[in-house]
């Protein structure tokens, strides 16, 4: 699964169509206005470190550019593949035998390393999950981060609109001044607006997007490595694995493995 594709080009798209919009409409200077930008901008980034910690932003920040390089990540396919190739030389070889391996995936090297280290397994796969969970609340904590900005930029356009309302009304006698405080009334607005749409809720819709594909593919993971452990056959194994694979490629909880969806049950049951 690679979406660094459709991630840059719509960006590309989106900044395209905006710029083009602006072009066309015989005035791009127009959409410039410091005073508007001044308010959304900063407004948003006051907000922004009032709501979160420096150090959350800061990782907030790096996750979103690594965005694309996080796209990267193994298919399930090819986790599945190298899963069945692990299983085959633990069962042929030993599992001393997984030391040598190589795997590239520093989560599923953990896993084999422990096997081959003979930890028990109960220790294993709670150890992994624990690294699962830390993960997905890191990856939450950026999210929250995008979508405080993306309710904190409309609401300082507003704030922004009826500042320049104000200054249109106490200014009416006065042609030279009604321009500039439309000005500022109107492009804080849409200032906001694309902040938000254009890049804040994208970015954390994306953020969500991956953290999900990640933990199923770690699911796959710490199923496999159990797998690994037990001894099981690599057709087996491929029996066991196959519906994570499937859960990536479809769109509902229906294609969900049964036993992530049972963890999720008792989740809510619990909250």
């Amino acid at each position: 699964m690679r979406h660094s594709f459709t991630t840059l080009f719509g960006v590309m798209l989106g900044v395209g169509v905006c710029t083009t919009i602006v072009m066309l409409s015989g005035n791009p200077e127009g959409f410039l206005n410091i005073p508007s930008l001044m308010v959304v901008v900063g407004g948003t980034l006051a907000a922004t470190l009032i709501k979160f910690p420096g150090r959350q932003i800061v990782a907030a920040l790096r996750a979103a550019s690594a965005l694309v390089a996080r796209n990267a990540v193994e298919s399930p396919q090819e986790l599945l593949q190298l899963a069945q190739r692990l299983a085959a030389v633990s069962r042929q070889h030993g599992v001393l035998a997984l030391e040598a391996q190589k795997v590239a995936n520093p989560f599923f090297r953990k896993g084999v390393q422990m096997c081959a280290d003979q930890i028990p397994l109960e220790k294993i796969r709670r150890v992994l999950l624990e690294e699962m969970e830390l993960a997905a609340e890191r990856d939450e904590q950026g999210q929250k981060v995008f979508r405080g900005i993306a309710d904190s930029a409309p609401a300082f356009g507003i704030i922004g609109t009826v500042v320049g309302l104000v200054e249109l009304l106490s200014h009416m006698e006065d042609p030279h001044r009604i321009g500039p405080a439309m000005a500022l009334a109107l492009l804080t607005t849409l200032y906001g607006a694309l902040i938000a749409h254009l890049a804040a809720i994208p970015i954390a819709d994306r953020l969500e997007a991956m953290s999900l594909y990640e933990r199923m593919n770690k699911m796959l993971i710490i199923e496999g490595v159990v797998a690994i452990y037990e001894g099981q056959h690599p057709v087996m194994m491929r029996d066991m694995l196959e519906p994570y694979v499937a859960a990536q490629q479809g769109d509902g909880v229906e294609n969900t493995p049964r036993r992530e969806r049972r963890a999720s049950g008792k989740n809510e049951r619990a909250a």
